[in-house]
């Protein structure tokens, strides 16, 4: 037998263990997408300058939430990068955030283990919740796969943001719900859901289910009634006067506009560009018909127009109700789900089955399991929510977490000696199998970070040596949906015209009379100069094709070509 002091060390031991690797895969992480960027990334960063040279206009994006990109123009203004090492201290400022993720989930852990202390003891009629051990195994594990599979610190996104205020909220939940009223947890309940909201938009209506969860976890209604107005009211103190000055800007009342636009993109799905539609207030130009291209140089500011804000140029279309357009978006949506939570990590998945079946009273797991509604409820609302649209792994991946610590927590398990070997060695099953595929690729992608080059600098640079200035306005032969062009955040240069994908290999079978009739177009418009990217989905794509004008050049040792409208 050990020592309940005994058993302490080895805990603290083993968080200690667990802590250090996942600070060694986010450093790993960071490490190898130090120069990779991600086209939500550079309206961020847009978005932050605009904030700080007090441009409200364009500050105040209906698409875009403003936490994220106060914390990158932060992280800029107190490092003050060169060009070279503006995306890595990006990097830097998202392992930060991650550091503050781990700190939060760590928050949750300990409440969890603490709940099943004090509120269901150490051992009830012979059988006890998961060990401390197995909660800090599992619950890190978890955190750690979570964050890079269904994250990933590569991503300039504010979903570890995200993730952070999610696992506060449930912390402090939990905690609420173990009996202790006191007024501080209502208060930082308040601030985390008034800044998950200011991270992203989902978290307004989330916010009001916590606050119920919250007012059913007190068991006094007059205690519940109290705390909860506190919580209410400094979420409301955080998020109103963004959401207010949001609403004047548009001119209605709104939290937000990414849930619009979304259903726009993923239900009704109008044809952009082959057939716009005629209610559009701030539609596209098109200055040449084959191949078709595109102008849209005024109305909105940022490097790329169309990323920064694609709710102006789509105001004037009224979402509608589609069948047909609703159900296809459900069933990707259920598809996705049944990935993300089912067959995207199966050791998990066989390691909780077993430890059910190891359950005397697998029932009454179940039933305990449902108890935890405080974690489930959260999750179950946000799978939902999503699921009308579109469901993305980065998007959901805390309330993964939360539904398998739900889970792991109705678990009840018999004391001895034999249970405890084969629970540990279920646990560390789950773990190696989780564990080592992450880790292996945070080791090769720490080893091939050494060697990875910086494209978006070179592209920039070279721009800038081809008498392109920052400024200055160019087209784009786009390759993909929204990225590749985070050069022109780099060169500080506006994309104003485009070629979209599907139309960029008709203007290279056109004739020579037909591509000088479109840099024409394009010399109009204002381009100064064009630039054609790879195609992230053809490996080996060549984006000028051989026997090209040679006014096509390349741009540094990379796949990018620029050549100069003519004047």
């Amino acid at each position: 037998m050990t020592s309940p002091s005994d058993d302490n060390r080895r805990y603290k031991r083993l968080t200690l263990l667990f802590r250090c690797a996942a600070v060694a895969v986010g450093v790993a992480e960071t490490w190898a997408a130090r120069h990779s960027m991600g086209a939500d990334g550079t309206s961020y960063l847009d978005m932050g300058e605009a904030y700080l040279r007090g441009d409200w206009r364009m500050a105040l994006s209906p698409h875009w939430s403003p936490l994220y990109s106060w914390l990158l123009t932060l992280g800029l203004k107190v490092l003050k990068p060169s060009s070279y090492w503006e995306f890595p201290a990006i990097h830097l400022v998202n392992l930060t955030i991650y550091l503050a993720a781990l700190i939060c989930f760590e928050f949750l852990l300990s409440g969890l283990v603490d709940y099943h202390k004090r509120v269901e003891g150490v051992c009830v009629n012979g059988l006890a919740a998961l060990p401390d051990w197995a909660w800090c195994a599992i619950g890190y594990t978890l955190f750690i796969w979570t964050s890079f599979s269904l994250i990933g610190l590569g991503t300039v996104t504010p979903d570890m943001c995200v993730a952070a205020f999610a696992y506060l909220a449930s912390g402090l939940v939990v905690r609420i719900r173990a009996g202790s009223s006191a007024r501080l947890l209502f208060a930082g309940l308040g601030i985390a859901l008034g800044f998950g909201y200011l991270a992203k938009a989902i978290f307004f209506p989330l916010a009001f289910i916590f606050l119920a969860i919250t007012f059913f976890s007190v068991g006094d209604p007059k205690k519940a009634t109290r705390g909860v107005l506190l919580t209410a009211a400094i979420f409301l103190a955080i998020a109103a006067p963004f959401m207010v000055a949001l609403s004047v800007s548009l001119g209605r009342p709104t939290f937000g506009e990414s849930g619009r636009f979304n259903y726009i993109g993923y239900v009704d799905r109008p044809d952009y560009f082959r057939n716009p539609p005629l209610v559009l207030a701030h539609p596209m130009k098109r200055i040449h018909a084959a191949p078709m291209v595109f102008e849209f140089s005024s109305g909105v500011k940022g490097a790329y127009p169309l990323m920064y804000n694609p709710e102006y140029w789509l105001e004037g279309y009224a979402p509608h109700f589609d069948l047909k357009g609703q159900l296809a978006a459900l069933k990707a949506s259920a598809i996705n789900l049944y990935n993300f939570l089912f067959l995207s990590e199966t050791g998990l998945i066989a390691g909780v089955i077993v430890l059910f079946w190891l359950s005397p009273r697998p029932s009454l797991s179940l039933r305990a399991a449902l108890t935890q509604w405080h974690l489930l409820v959260p999750a179950v609302c946000v799978f939902g929510a999503y699921s009308l649209l579109h469901v993305d792994s980065r998007y959901i991946a805390p309330f993964v977490a939360l539904v398998w610590l739900g889970i792991l927590s109705g678990l009840r398990l018999r004391i001895g000696n034999d249970s405890r070997k084969l629970i540990a060695g279920v646990v560390i099953a789950i773990v190696v199998t989780m564990g080592t595929p992450i880790l292996s690729s945070a080791f090769f992608g720490f080893a091939a970070g050494r060697r990875s080059a910086p494209v978006d600098w070179q592209v920039a640079r070279a721009l800038n040596q081809m008498g392109i200035q920052p400024g200055d306005r160019v087209a784009w032969f786009r390759r993909s949906v929204w990225g590749d062009f985070y050069w022109a955040r780099l060169a500080r240069i506006r994309i104003i015209a485009e070629i979209p994908d599907e139309e960029v290999d008709k203007f290279w079978a056109s004739s020579p009379s037909v591509q000088a009739e479109v840099m024409n177009a394009l010399k109009g418009a204002g381009a100064k100069a064009v630039i054609t990217s790879p195609d992230p989905l053809r490996p080996g794509y060549v984006a000028v094709p051989r026997g090209a004008s040679a006014a096509w050049h390349q741009l540094g040792n990379t796949d990018f070509y620029a050549a100069y409208v003519p004047r």
